[in-house]
């Protein structure tokens, strides 16, 4: 094991948004010669690259802290990472990378020219414009105190280190580098770690005739239930696969499917027309079948959804004879359409699985660190970001917010 003969400032583990920014942050105060940014993989901010289909929803103008948790203590966590870090420090961040922003609907934050791509080649050209030590291909086997400050281990030697930051980001979509290596090393030094579920994510379902419906989306208000008990609601576009719910609305909703929710089931209900009331929904079917009582049933709702999505619903709610004309429906067979029309149920029997996930939930407890600087209680010269520690938001750009805030807190307060 080879010892390198130097000791930086600050060792940041893990080049993706949180880590490259804490480098940067860090960098700016002390030197990008005393600051040393070590990668796993060959490039840096692979997963970055990605998000938004590589338009890179870099922020949301309203990431509130309320968005990231209803959790008092992760709230009141949150809350004092962005009171260190405001929304105003991050646009000047930006804006000394040469990053310009524009908002989008829903206060979706995207570089003007819409390339992922091209943010991080700004990432890159900061930090070796301030002179900081990239080493790729490198992965942190483990991290031990030496004197006052620390050693980093690899395969082949190790790095001395003043401080250090652990931002190897989670272990969704590990195609693209995901790991859970950081929350392990922090874990190895003593650190809690809340545990780790796929979110942003599809959901598995077990209703019977889902296969028919692949490919096909839906317009919907979606809620979820535990036990029969609400837990929360979207509205937005819902899409069938094989086996699983998928869609922004069912990838909302995935963040509150906990693994404690096991031996109370979990369902998602559609809601097809949530402008109406369920009687509203029966007396519009009611005329409907009047206007045109010689539609066949198969066709009944054709115009109003796509034709499986129709079928679908007429077998859902035991109508069957489907060639038949819609007269021939009894009030009692409408009064069950309506209802499906407006709970489509479909019981949830689980997540897919973290290459399919676009963040991960949980992670390195934040009980053992400090809001306000992102040290670690329990080691001093330690410090986390991104989505190493159990903080995970909705879509819209609030996780990679979330990186670039803590990113930016944690190498300020490293040096």
């Amino acid at each position: 094991m080879e010892r390198q003969n130097r000791t930086y400032k600050a060792a940041v583990i893990g080049g993706g948004a949180a880590g490259m920014t804490a480098a940067i942050s860090a960098a700016r105060a002390v030197g990008g010669e005393n600051v040393v940014l070590i990668e796993k993989n060959e490039k840096l901010g692979r997963k970055l690259l990605a998000t938004g289909n590589g338009r890179c929803n870099i922020s949301n103008s309203s990431a509130d802290p309320s968005e990231y948790s209803h959790d008092f203590h992760k709230l009141r966590f949150v809350k004092s990472v962005f009171s260190a870090v405001p929304p105003d420090c991050l646009t000047e961040f930006f804006d000394s990378l040469g990053i310009v922003l524009k908002e989008e609907k829903g206060g979706l934050l995207y570089p003007l020219g819409e390339q992922a791509a091209a943010v991080n080649d700004m990432l890159k050209l900061e930090l070796a414009r301030l002179g900081v030590v990239v080493l790729l291909g490198t992965k942190i086997t483990k991290i031990s105190q030496n004197g006052e400050g620390w050693e980093l281990f690899s395969h082949t030697h190790s790095i001395l280190s003043d401080k250090v930051i652990v931002a190897c980001g989670g272990a969704a979509a590990p195609s693209l580098g995901g790991t859970d290596s950081g929350v392990q090393l922090l874990s190895e030094l003593g650190h809690a770690v809340t545990p780790m579920s796929p979110s942003l994510v599809q959901l598995c379902t077990d209703f019977p005739n889902i296969k028919s419906l692949g490919g096909v989306r839906v317009k919907c208000k979606a809620a979820l239930l535990c036990g029969g008990a609400f837990v929360a609601e979207e509205i937005g576009e819902v899409q069938f696969t094989d086996r699983t719910l998928s869609g922004i609305a069912v990838f909302q909703l995935s963040r509150f499917v906990r693994e404690e929710g096991e031996g109370k089931p979990y369902r998602i209900s559609l809601n097809l027309m949530p402008e109406r009331s369920d009687f509203a929904v029966f007396q519009f079917l009611t005329k409907r079948v009047r206007t045109i009582p010689h539609m066949p049933l198969e066709d009944f709702l054709s115009p109003l959804f796509k034709k499986s999505v129709g079928v679908c619903l007429l077998r859902y709610s035991k109508i069957e004879k489907l060639d038949r004309p819609c007269s021939a429906l009894s009030e009692e067979e409408i009064k069950r359409l309506a209802a499906s029309i407006s709970d489509w149920s479909f019981n949830i029997t689980g997540k897919a699985d973290f290459k399919n996930a676009q963040v991960m939930s949980g992670g390195a407890s934040i009980e053992n660190f400090s809001g306000s600087t992102l040290e670690s209680k329990l080691c001093r010269g330690i410090f986390a970001a991104g989505e190493t520690l159990d903080i995970d938001g909705p879509c819209g750009g609030y996780n990679l917010h979330w990186a670039w805030t803590s990113g930016l807190l944690a190498g300020k307060s490293a040096v």
